[in-house]
Formats: C-alpha cells, sequence, structure tokens
C-alpha cells in the first residue's frame, strides 16, 4: 500500500503541467482524502518533493506516461481602425461657404414641384400680447380686457364719438392698471411674508371657496365655468381674485394694527365739524297777508285757522294775497344763525317778534303792520344736536380710516419706489390702440 501510495504521488505530480495549479490542489485533495481513509498516516517532505514532479530514481519504469495538453489555437484580433487624416478645409465641411440675407424667410431656391406641394395655413394669427411686466410678471392684453372691461367699451364706442371714447378709454384702462400694479405688489408682498402654515392655509381657503362655487351650481364644475364664462370670466381667474384679495386684507390689516387715535384728536375732530353734530336750526315759516282794512277778510282767516284747517291750505286761497300759489311759503329749512330768540326770518320786525314766541305747528296772528294784517305760522325747526359722547364712535373710526389710508399710501410708495414696472405711459397707450382694434373688429 505504501508502494501505491508513492506510485499516485507521482502521477500527481506528472500531471500537474496539463491541469495547472487548481486542477493540482483537487487531484492532491483528494489524495489526501484516500489516505486519510486507509492509512491514516502522516506526509513528510519526500511526499511533497515527489508531488512536485521530481522522479524518483527507479521509479521510472512504473510510471504511466505523462499527458500531453492540447494547445488552443488563440482567437484572431481585428486590426485598429485608424481614423482617417483630413484637411482643415475638409473639416470646415463648406460652413464658410453660407451667406446670410436680410429680410423675412422665403421659398427662393425650392424647386416648382416642392412649391406646389406646399398647403397654405392663412394669415398669421396673434395669439397673445404681452403689453408690459410688474416685477417680472408679465400683463398680457387679452387677460387684461376681462371682467367685462371690453364688452364696456364697445358699448361706449357705440354712443361715443371717436376723440371721447379715446379720452374715456385712457381713464378707464389707467385706472384699471394702476390698480392692477398695486394689487400686485401687495400680494407678492404678503405673500413674501406668509409661514408655510399660512399659505397651507390660504391654499385650503381657495379650495374652500371653489369647493363653495361648484355647490351652488349644482355640484357641477363644468355649470360653474360655463356660467362664469358667459359673465366674461373664469372660475381660474376668479380663484386668483379671490386669493389677491384674501392676501391683501390680510396686509392691510397688519398695517392697521399700529394705527392709533387719542382722545384729543377725536375732540380736535368734534370742533372742526361741530357744523355737521351740532349745525344751527333750520325753520320753515309761512304767511298770509290780508288788507288790514278788511275786517272780512281778517275774520274769514282766522275762524278757518281755528277750526283747525292747515295754515297752507287756508294760504292757498283767497282772501291770502300773500304768495297764495306756494301756501304762502316764506322760507323752506332756512338756517337760523345764532339763538332762535333772537332771530330774523323776515323782514318785518313785528312779525318776527311773534314767531320767535311760537313753537313747530303753531301760529300767530293777526298782527297789524301799516296797511297789512299778517297771519305767521312757524311750520317746522328742525335742530340737530349730537353730543360728543355719541359722535365720538363715528370720529374714531374716521380718523382710523384716514391714517390707515395715510400709510396705505406711504407703504405703497415703498413698493413702487423699489419695484419694477413697465411705465404706466407706456402700457396704457399700447392698450388704448389694442382696445380699439378690438372695437374695430367687433363691428362697433
Amino acid at each position: 500500500m505504501a508502494g501505491e501510495s508513492r506510485q499516485g504521488w507521482r502521477r500527481a505530480g506528472r500531471t500537474r503541467g496539463a491541469l495547472g495549479p487548481m486542477g493540482v490542489v483537487a487531484l492532491v485533495g483528494l489524495a489526501m482524502t484516500g489516505c486519510a481513509r486507509e492509512h491514516k498516516s502522516t506526509l513528510t517532505a519526500a511526499d511533497f518533493s515527489r508531488s512536485s514532479g521530481a522522479v524518483v530514481e527507479g521509479s521510472a519504469s512504473r510510471a504511466a506516461p505523462p499527458k500531453v495538453a492540447r494547445e488552443v489555437e488563440p482567437t484572431p484580433v481585428a486590426p485598429t481602425r485608424q481614423p482617417p487624416v483630413i484637411s482643415a478645409r475638409e473639416a470646415r465641411g463648406g460652413i464658410e461657404d453660407v451667406s446670410g440675407v436680410v429680410g423675412e424667410p422665403g421659398l427662393d431656391g425650392m424647386d416648382s414641384e416642392d412649391e406646389a406641394g406646399l398647403t397654405p395655413v392663412g394669415a398669421g394669427v396673434l395669439i397673445e400680447e404681452k403689453v408690459g411686466d410688474v416685477n417680472g410678471k408679465p400683463i398680457y392684453a387679452s387677460r387684461f380686457f376681462e371682467g367685462g372691461l371690453l364688452e364696456r367699451l364697445i358699448a361706449d364706442r357705440a354712443k361715443m364719438d371717436e376723440a371721447a371714447w379715446t379720452r374715456s378709454t385712457q381713464g378707464l384702462v389707467r385706472d384699471k392698471l394702476e390698480s392692477l400694479i398695486v394689487d400686485e405688489l401687495l400680494k407678492a408682498e404678503a405673500l413674501a411674508s406668509l409661514s408655510p402654515v399660512q399659505k397651507q392655509g390660504l391654499r385650503g381657503f381657495i379650495r374652500n371657496w371653489e369647493e363653495d362655487v361648484v355647490r351652488s351650481n349644482r355640484g357641477a364644475r363644468s355649470l360653474a365655468e360655463s356660467r362664469l364664462e358667459s359673465a366674461g370670466t373664469t372660475l381660474d381667474e376668479q380663484s386668483r381674485l379671490q386669493e389677491r384679495k384674501a392676501l391683501i386684507d390680510l396686509k392691510l390689516k397688519e398695517l392697521s394694527g399700529g394705527v392709533y387715535v387719542s382722545r384729543r384728536e377725536i375732540e380736535i375732530a368734534f370742533e372742526r365739524q361741530r357744523d355737521v353734530y351740532q349745525p344751527n336750526p333750520r325753520a320753515t315759516v309761512r304767511l298770509i297777508r290780508v288788507p288790514a282794512s278788511d275786517s272780512g277778510a281778517i275774520a274769514q282767516v282766522r275762524d278757518a285757522l281755528n277750526a283747525g284747517e292747515p295754515f297752507a291750505e287756508v294760504a292757498s286761497q283767497a282772501p291770502n294775497e300773500f304768495k297764495r300759489s306756494e301756501g304762502g311759503l316764506l322760507v323752506l329749512d332756512q338756517e337760523v344763525r345764532g339763538a332762535f330768540e333772537e332771530s330774523s326770518l323776515t323782514g318785518i320786525d313785528e312779525v318776527n317778534v311773534e314767531i320767535r314766541k311760537l313753537t313747530p305747528g303753531a301760529w300767530a296772528g293777526p298782527v297789524i303792520v301799516g296797511t297789512n294784517a299778517w297771519f305767521t305760522q312757524l311750520e317746522s325747526l328742525k335742530q340737530t344736536d349730537v353730543p360728543l359722547e355719541i359722535a365720538q364712535l363715528e370720529l374714531d373710526a374716521e380718523l382710523r380710516s384716514e391714517e390707515l389710508k395715510n400709510l396705505h399710501n406711504e407703504y405703497l410708495m415703498r413698493l413702487i419706489n423699489r419695484a419694477s414696472f413697465t411705465s404706466v405711459d407706456v402700457m396704457t397707450a399700447r392698450l388704448v390702440e389694442i382696445a380699439r382694434e378690438k372695437v374695430r373688429d367687433a363691428g362697433a
């Protein structure tokens, strides 16, 4: 068994050249396994020398002839193609031979057959026109005339000549432009100051508004959009307007937090507007005049008034000789300057004395002055007296509104000074020309 084992190692050594290193390792592993099963012997240095391919003397006659490995022909490799060498002129490829022609592109250079195959698509159509920018946001003519403005301009043209229509259109366009610029600046400023939570709340507010609009149109979004389009607008446009309004209101509310009105300011405003809150009284006076010598006429008037007939009716008939057609009306709501007890509502002192004694609705007479007998009535005496305690609420609101307006204007001026937008005059002129074209196209 020992001889057979050594003979196996020698065979392993002779086959190493054909199998390569991995084959040798595999065979060694098998040999070691076989030896371990049968002999459980220990390898020696001689075993490794024999397995490395050395031939032990006296054992060559018993060794099997070595196996010769079959040579594999190498795969032919295609030769590398070298790029062609071209000159600088060839590299330019005729680019320098191209020439430019000033003017609109035409069909020059096309064959007649090519031209015949072209299908005309009609004249050019203007899809949209930008008339200016506000902080980089474009202003388009078509959107500007939405919301019924174009319909109004068409209706105005039917009632005005060219010059009057142009002046009116310039005013309308300029007012809307200025309002649009202010709204856009306020919206951008307010939007930039919102926190992420506030922005999310704004989106929710607009979404709820749109849902309410759809719900009011039987839950059909198509119906809501159709009704808005018939009114000259769209749901998206109205949503943008709602968003803009919400942002502007938020900014104005922020500004209003800095408004304070003192008690002294209210008192000064009350004194300045005393004629509004405590104006002079206003009186209405009627007169009847009859001859002093006609006792029958005097008795007739006195008896009618004592009987309760309205003074104006008695003054509208004979024997009255003073403004009979007006029912004897002397003054209507005439301002009484100073104290009523010292007033002079007529040019007759004796009659004025009697009027001062009267209460509204009462009459006096006859007052004999020269050749005339006068009957007089204080028909009404209107006295408006609003105390400061009542007026201060209204004054406080007015002063706050005025102060807020001032803050608003100052804030807008700061925004405008640092904003970037196309000149209002330039945009107005262009929009008026576009409006003229649109009105002409509408046949007005």
